[in-house]
């Protein structure tokens, strides 16, 4: 199919990979708000943790790290071992998330940039066999 395809390209084959490059763009600009907005309010963010008992529960990376140095200072010797386990699993989870929006946001610009290439060589193609057909029609 795809030989015949890009053998005797058509007006609407042209508009359909146009149209998925102009998808894959969308997706990948809504990838990189979603970056965006995690970078810019990781901190603010409600991440779940599940305590000893099993039961889960939120908290936001601001809520659980230290706000000054003698905070920190303070909470490095009275902190119990659960809350120093808290601590830990709100930083993987705020490392992790950031991760992941940047994965999404990199295969995204991939698949678009891929996408874009694809439509230009289909375009490359289909004018190029316009081309033929207007040579072949004026002799």
């Amino acid at each position: 199919m795809k030989k015949d395809l890009l053998a005797n390209p058509t007006p609407e084959a042209l508009a359909a990979a146009k149209g998925k490059a102009v998808m894959a763009r969308i997706e990948m600009l809504k990838a990189a708000d979603r970056l965006k907005a995690t970078i810019e309010y990781v901190d603010f963010r409600q991440l779940p943790i599940t305590n000893a008992q099993g039961l889960t529960y939120t908290k936001s990376v601001r809520e659980a790290e230290p706000k000054s140095g003698l905070d920190t200072l303070i909470r490095h010797f009275l902190d119990s071992p659960e809350k120093r386990q808290e601590r830990y699993v709100i930083a993987e989870a705020k490392a992790q998330q950031l991760k992941i929006a940047e994965e999404q946001s990199r295969d995204t610009c991939d698949y678009s940039v891929i996408r874009d290439k694809i439509g230009l060589g289909f375009l490359s193609r289909c004018r190029s066999a316009q081309a033929g057909r207007y040579a072949e029609s004026n002799t």
